[in-house]
């Protein structure tokens, strides 16, 4: 079964990149996601398109969820017999904790590629934000998309490139938009944990889950919503992500990278619902906020 974890910060991009790469392929394949949050939204994401996804939501593969992450692969491996397993961990957890969890389900050779969103990677390096943990998504890589080359410049991506070269020399580097490739995915090799897979496995940041109900909402209220929340109404916003209901139809809409976006969702919905991501979230406020988009 070749294995493939898809790495990456919050919104870089993993589950687009997941979603296209699949509709190129023909291979039998299931996706694993482990999504930070009680309520499943990349799951759904991928299942929209039609294929086998298993969601592990409201904690990390790395440690809360390791044994059941464990437990899940071998039910997958001797129930399902995929060709391929992609596993997408939330985007706070670090590819080596992954990569533990995965040696004790016997998995030891394993692909690892990082999504990149060029502008975020450069702003956290600079900042020295994330210290370790940011460096373990770039050693363990295989592959390195730079995504979202349609929203930066050259610049930026020849420094992107060089930060990366220096940290992993051995990796393969490409640019991409929208997550899309031609290529294969590297095949897998046995990955030796090492000194930089120390410290926290995972970034810790608060979470909000918000259900909206199963009737349609204001489409110009949910977009307010989401203006609001990456102005940092409510405190500081990493990402959002939800699924909704609204009087235009089914919407995926997502906040990510700075960037609010809204793109009509093709697959069927029971509720509408969000999940936030972020520090400092004033939960009180954003509650009632939510509230009010019910009630409108």
């Amino acid at each position: 079964m070749k294995s493939t974890i898809v790495a990456g910060m919050l919104g870089a991009g993993k589950t687009t990149f997941i979603s296209n790469y699949l509709r190129e392929r023909r291979e039998k394949v299931v996706v694993l996601v482990n999504d930070f949050g009680k309520l499943g939204i990349d799951g759904e994401i991928i299942s929209s398109d039609g294929y086998e996804c298993i969601e592990l939501p409201s904690g990390c593969v790395c440690c809360t969820l390791k044994y059941d992450f464990v437990t899940t692969i071998g039910k997958v491996r001797d129930e399902l017999s995929p060709e391929h397993l992609i596993i997408e961990p939330s985007g706070v957890a670090s590819p080596s904790a992954v990569i533990e969890a995965l040696e004790l389900s016997g998995i030891r050779n394993v692909s690892v590629v990082l999504v990149v969103d060029i502008n975020d990677f450069l702003e956290v390096h600079e900042a020295d934000m994330y210290g370790r943990f940011f460096e373990d998504q770039v050693r363990y890589a295989d592959l390195v998309l730079l995504n979202k080359a349609d929203l930066s410049d050259s610049e930026k991506i020849g420094k992107c490139r060089e930060i990366i070269s220096e940290w992993n020399p051995l990796a393969l580097i490409l640019e991409s938009k929208y997550g899309r490739i031609s290529s294969e995915i590297p095949e897998g090799s046995e990955k030796r944990l090492n000194d930089h897979s120390g410290g926290d496995s995972h970034i810790h940041c608060e979470t909000i889950a918000l259900v909206l109900g199963s009737e349609p909402i204001d489409f110009n209220v949910v977009s307010a919503f989401y203006n609001d929340l990456n102005a940092s109404s409510y405190g500081k916003i990493i990402r959002a992500k939800g699924l909704f209901i609204t009087d235009r139809g089914n919407y995926r809409m997502d906040i990510a990278g700075g960037r609010v976006s809204a793109e009509p969702f093709k697959g069927d919905l029971y509720e509408s619902r969000i999940v936030l991501i972020g520090e400092e979230i004033d939960e009180e406020e954003v509650r009632a906020r939510a509230q009010g988009i019910k009630d409108a």
